[in-house]
């Protein structure tokens, strides 16, 4: 097994609550020796939190919001996005120094510390994402897919991306646009005008449809398919039926027009901070 905390340089690091560069790591703690906070290495993680989500998964919270988990099998997905994808983003932009994946979850793309405030798997360092534990103008790339909608508070969370981004490195940024809710924790969605206007103190680099329209849609139907009709076969000849006739919708060409991306499911934006 990989050691997560090897991947973690401390000399990055911040004490989130008195916002000091001096941590001493021992092999059970980072302690911060101008405050005296100490922040414990568990089960192959760095903790700088005491409440967080203490679950094996964060769909474990989300099953009341998801009306196609009631039912069963389904086709295999489609997976057709706009933009770059994750794992192929730090040589997109050509970045080879830190990237953080913040809200990762279940992510395990190579090359990013992932944050996040549950304790999942794949995640490195377990803290909120509105203070984030490292120094200002120390990350080359930040990334965060699909998780600043279930965040209050989610300014705090871009000014925080600004603070620890150098001049000149990138923020990838994915949000719910037309998404049904999907989770106990979901308080926002965008247009890419509010996307980009959220984002204004950053340089635009590009903008789009993520996962479009026949992600929008499929979802919607499927819902309403199993939320109006009793558990059977009937409702399974008609999802089924849905998931077959909608296949053809995901080959509908993103033409970036703002017409489409309306309609998408999710958005996305990649900006640089000025340097």
């Amino acid at each position: 097994m990989t050691n997560k905390l090897e991947l973690i340089d401390p000399s990055f690091l911040l004490c989130p609550k008195c916002k000091s560069k001096k941590l001493k790591q021992t092999n059970t703690y980072l302690e911060c020796q101008d405050c005296g906070s100490k922040y414990n290495k568990k089960n192959n993680k760095l903790f700088f939190t005491e409440r967080f989500f203490d679950v094996d998964n964060w769909e474990s919270e989300s099953v009341e919001f998801d009306t196609v988990k009631r039912g069963k099998l389904r086709f295999r997905r489609i997976d057709k996005i706009g933009g770059p994808r994750i794992r192929d983003l730090k040589s997109y932009l050509n970045v080879s120094g830190l990237a953080l994946n913040l809200g990762g979850g279940s992510d395990n793309c190579e090359g990013y510390i992932n944050i996040d405030l549950g304790r999942y798997p794949n995640v490195h360092i377990v803290s909120p994402l509105e203070k984030i534990p490292y120094q200002d103008a120390t990350v080359d790339l930040v990334v965060s897919n699909s998780v600043l909608e279930h965040i209050k508070d989610y300014k705090t969370v871009i000014n925080e991306i600004y603070r620890i981004l150098k001049p000149g490195s990138y923020f990838y940024l994915s949000v719910p646009s037309f998404c049904m809710r999907h989770h106990k924790y979901d308080y926002h969605r965008w247009t890419i005008p509010g996307l980009l206007e959220m984002l204004k103190d950053f340089e635009i680099v590009e903008s789009g449809s993520c996962r479009g329209v026949a992600y929008a849609l499929n979802k919607l139907i499927e819902s309403l398919i199993v939320y109006k009709t009793k558990p059977g076969i009937i409702r399974e000849i008609l999802r089924r039926s849905w998931l077959f006739l909608s296949r053809p919708f995901y080959w509908i060409k993103a033409d970036g027009s703002a017409e489409y991306e309306a309609m998408s499911q999710t958005i996305y934006a990649i900006v640089k901070k000025p340097k």
